[in-house]
């Protein structure tokens, strides 16, 4: 019984640890938020953080982990429900759009950590490991949708997956720094349409669905 409250207690730490992180990246930056930030607003002691992560970088890595890995499984439930590759590439798309206006708040950690990431000194580092993977996984769920077998996805799928990344991900920058003076992003849906045009040819030219039902955050 004990053992259970233990653990019960230290994921709970973890936890709060991880969404103060969250919360503080998104105000503040990840270059600007120290540990010290984190545990002040976490309610815990300086030491407990390391009792769950090595460094700040352990942490960075783990927040890029975690909503890498749920927006891949978003991106692999959209896909599923394709019946085509071209299809199934605009349903990628926008399970990203609609990942992201659900948690606004990982757009701006992950656009910062790829930054980071680009660094030389980065280049073994945990994060780009991780960007690494998630765009291993989007080719994964293409290959998928192509009907192939392989494990493994060929160079062709892992070129379309780094264009996909690349371009959502710099769609969704533009939305929110071209914001109006209000701080409202626009039409975001409007937005992904034109992206799914732009990708048309490289996706077989199929028609560009009408209505993609992506409403901004409130």
């Amino acid at each position: 019984m004990a053992t259970g409250r233990r653990e019960r207690k230290k994921a709970a730490n973890r936890t709060a640890l991880l969404n103060a992180a969250r919360a503080l990246f998104s105000s503040k930056g990840i270059y600007s938020t120290t540990i010290e930030d984190v545990t002040e607003a976490s309610d815990l002691a300086k030491g407990t953080f390391y009792s769950y992560f090595s460094s700040r970088d352990a942490l960075i890595a783990e927040l890029v982990r975690e909503t890498l890995c749920d927006l891949v499984d978003h991106a692999v439930a959209a896909a599923k429900a394709a019946e085509e590759t071209d299809v199934a590439t605009h349903a990628i798309i926008e399970a990203h759009a609609r990942f992201f206006l659900d948690r606004p708040d990982t757009v701006l950690l992950l656009h910062q950590a790829r930054g980071w990431a680009k660094l030389p000194s980065e280049a073994d580092s945990e994060v780009r490991k991780e960007f690494k993977l998630y765009v291993e996984r989007l080719a994964g769920i293409l290959s998928a949708a192509e009907g192939r077998r392989s494990a493994r996805p060929t160079k062709r799928l892992l070129a379309t997956a780094r264009a996909l990344a690349g371009c959502i991900a710099g769609v969704l920058s533009f939305q929110r720094i071209t914001a109006d003076s209000a701080g409202r992003p626009g039409d975001l849906s409007a937005s992904i349409r034109s992206l799914v045009r732009l990708l048309a040819p490289a996706t077989g030219g199929h028609p560009v669905p009408q209505e993609l039902k992506i409403s901004a955050p409130r």
